[in-house]
């Protein structure tokens, strides 16, 4: 029983989220439309960094910054909003939501820049305490353009987005755990078959409503 406590305990007590996580990583492009007749092509080079705060186990603020470049196109974005993650001990689904800034430079046209939105998610798989790895992060990118008086009309661009690369947690939302500590007695040191003993625990840096519960199953 003391076994299984004490490792339940050690699970939750590195189970505290980090008060801060970084990303770092490979970001690839489809703009997902045209500017005039030139179709947008797919930018297979490019780099993002996304930050979050988080305000608890499941909740943050993610600033994320994106760039994707070519010969021709350049496309660029700094967004921010809300993120929620679902952590789990082997890996951690997420979904996040953000606006912000889509900047679209197109050779021969101009730089254009708008409000632009990013929906979608990924899966973080935990490594250590305080180094990850997101597998897959895949996003829908909208973007708002106007070339005028180059380019007639409005360009609205409805991308795709994939991501991979390391996360580095900083912090813990929540005081240092204490030491687990744990003694027992037992008296009458020495019995006979069938005679009576009682058994004395008591912990230390247990939590007490698990330590309790756990006592008395």
């Amino acid at each position: 029983t003391l076994l299984l406590l004490s490792t339940t305990v050690v699970f939750a007590q590195d189970d505290v989220p980090p008060k801060v996580d970084i990303f770092g990583g490979y970001s690839w492009l489809d703009p997902g439309g045209r500017v005039g007749s030139f179709k947008l092509p797919s930018l297979a080079k490019g780099f993002g960094i996304a930050s979050t705060y988080n305000f608890n186990k499941y909740i943050g603020l993610t600033g994320d910054v994106d760039a994707h470049y070519s010969d021709q196109t350049d496309v660029a974005t700094v967004m921010i909003g809300p993120r929620l993650k679902f952590r789990q001990e082997h890996f951690q689904p997420f979904l996040e939501a953000m606006v912000g800034l889509h900047r679209l430079s197109v050779s021969g046209i101009g730089t254009d820049n708008r409000i632009g939105t990013i929906l979608g998610g990924g899966i973080d798989i935990p490594i250590t305490k305080r180094i990850g790895f997101r597998m897959l992060q895949a996003d829908y990118v909208y973007g708002h353009h106007n070339f005028f008086p180059i380019i007639p009309g409005t360009q609205n661009l409805t991308g795709a987005r994939l991501r991979s690369g390391l996360l580095v947690n900083l912090g813990n939302m929540g005081p240092p755990p204490a030491p687990l500590a744990a003694s027992c007695s037992i008296n009458p040191a020495s019995v006979m078959t069938g005679e009576p003993v009682t058994l004395t625990t008591v912990g230390a840096g247990f939590d007490r409503g698990l330590f309790r519960r756990a006592c008395q199953r």
